[in-house]
């Protein structure tokens, strides 16, 4: 593991507000070459960032200090990651800044990092669709599914989804048998939405040959993926946290799905998911890059069919995710509504 991952943090945490008179002192600690004179503290500008639904991202930006500005982000789902699982992410994300597909990382507390600020901004639901976002995420995606780790950071080669979707099962089910309410408003059955997935997981595992094993983003909603101020068609994706070796089928149908968005208040709205030229064109386009040549229309046409049967998947995923975080999070959000609407994607595709 890298020897900035491996450092202890010189400050335990932060709150989750950090613009605050009782933290912004200890930012001027965590930031390398950036002085710990109180002086300084009056220079200090700190700007909250739109993103994700638990992090907490703020710009931090000083004029008397080179870099200027960078990124705060203060983890809220520890409800979800372990300190280990941090760690490891943390050792991802260097790496990944290293190679120019993440942000390079500047420095780590005890619940977030300090990463380089890139003149950026996250686009919005509409842009999903647009070419040139598409484009751009179909590239960066391909980019990141050619990451290999260093010998020092050992990730896990199975898929990430069922790690994932295996602890959070019986976590629900549990928390459903000490609190029958925690279900109730739930517009499709439990016990129905397990079976889904029993069945879903069958079918894969009879030709799992058909999505490779590559390192995947898993969460490229709008929030995560970033347009550039600078120069005008750059887009670059962030937030590596859900990060995981994983179905390539799996990464690219959840982006599909996120494209009819659900993290900004629960609700998604079917009519915006991607049409067959847009899946094409990104499909495409990702071949393209990872292959490095123009692909054959029938390689498109599998892609876009793997994609479609993936992304069943990731609505499953993030059901089980948000019914778990909708009694463990304490972040203000539908997580119940959210689940139920992931889930009700999955039964308008889903035939037994």
């Amino acid at each position: 593991m890298s020897s900035l991952v491996e450092k202890k943090p010189r400050i335990p945490r932060f709150e989750y507000d950090i613009n605050t008179e009782e933290e912004i002192p200890k930012l001027r600690e965590v930031i390398p070459g950036w002085g710990t004179s109180s002086s300084e503290d009056s220079a200090l500008i700190v700007e909250p960032i739109i993103g994700g639904i638990t992090n907490r991202i703020y710009k931090l930006s000083n004029p008397r200090q080179n870099p200027c500005s960078v990124l705060v982000r203060i983890f809220g789902g520890e409800t979800i990651f372990t300190p280990s699982e941090r760690q490891q992410e943390n050792a991802v994300f260097e790496e990944l800044g290293k190679i120019g597909v993440a942000p390079k990382l500047i420095a780590l507390f005890g619940n977030g990092r300090v990463e380089a600020f890139l003149n950026s901004r996250a686009i919005v639901l509409d842009e999903m669709v647009d070419p040139v976002v598409m484009t751009g995420v179909a590239r960066a995606m391909a980019k990141l599914h050619k990451f290999e780790p260093s010998g020092g950071l050992e990730l896990s080669r199975s898929p990430g989804v069922w790690a994932d979707i295996d602890k959070w099962v019986p976590e629900v089910l549990n928390l459903r048998e000490k609190n029958s309410a925690f279900v109730e408003k739930l517009s499709v059955n439990l016990d129905k939405c397990v079976k889904g997935l029993q069945d879903i997981r069958k079918a894969l595992a009879e030709r799992q040959s058909s999505s490779p094993i590559v390192f995947c983003h898993n969460d490229l909603l709008c929030g995560n993926i970033l347009r550039s101020l600078n120069q005008g068609t750059a887009v670059s994706i962030v937030d590596f946290e859900y990060s995981s070796f994983n179905y390539r089928g799996f990464d690219i149908g959840n982006f599909f799905c996120e494209a009819m968005g659900g993290t900004q208040d629960g609700y998604i709205d079917a009519s915006r998911y991607p049409s067959s030229s847009a899946r094409r064109l990104f499909c495409r386009k990702y071949l393209e890059e990872f292959c490095g040549c123009q692909p054959e229309e029938y390689a498109v046409s599998e892609l876009v069919a793997e994609a479609e049967e993936y992304g069943m998947l990731a609505h499953l995923y993030w059901g089980f995710w948000g019914l778990v975080q909708s009694v463990t999070s304490p972040v203000d959000f539908p997580y119940a509504l959210f689940a139920d609407q992931r889930f009700t994607r999955f039964f308008e595709k889903y035939s037994p």
